[in-house]
């Protein structure tokens, strides 16, 4: 059976390259600003969440890297991203959520600014995080 971290590792690459492949185009500033924010989580305290490593770090950024090579389908990532998420909520506390949820926001902004289909997505991300709520937490 797959390492569940390393499946989440997976499906967080997909996510994030679905946010910037929403117009249809990754930008160099989108994929510049992933890297930026995985250093970030290594580097600044209270910005790890559940323990990235840098080998998770380089999972990540190497999915995105992998589905920008075939120029994947955001709606397909994103469906997939989905999938996972609907059947490992408990993988997504509500440290990582915010956490996963503070770099699509950068990606989606870092190229000039937000588009309709970047927006679009958000908004799917946000309600799946809200609709589907953590076991552990309080206030969701």
């Amino acid at each position: 059976m797959e390492n569940s971290k390393d499946s989440l590792n997976h499906h967080l690459g997909i996510l994030f390259y679905a946010v910037a492949m929403a117009d249809k185009k990754v930008h160099e500033k989108e994929h510049e600003m992933l890297k930026k924010k995985l250093s970030e989580a290594l580097t600044q305290q209270g910005e790890n969440p559940e323990d990235l490593t840098r080998n998770d770090a380089l999972a990540i950024e190497g999915v995105f890297s992998r589905m920008q090579k075939i120029n994947a389908e955001s709606s397909t990532c994103f469906k997939q991203f989905c999938d996972y998420f609907d059947k490992n909520p408990s993988r997504f506390t509500p440290r990582l959520r915010k956490w996963v949820w503070n770099i699509a926001q950068a990606i989606a902004s870092s190229s000039a600014q937000k588009n309709k289909s970047e927006l679009i997505l958000l908004g799917k991300l946000r309600l799946l995080f809200e609709t589907q709520s953590h076991p552990e937490s309080d206030n969701g």
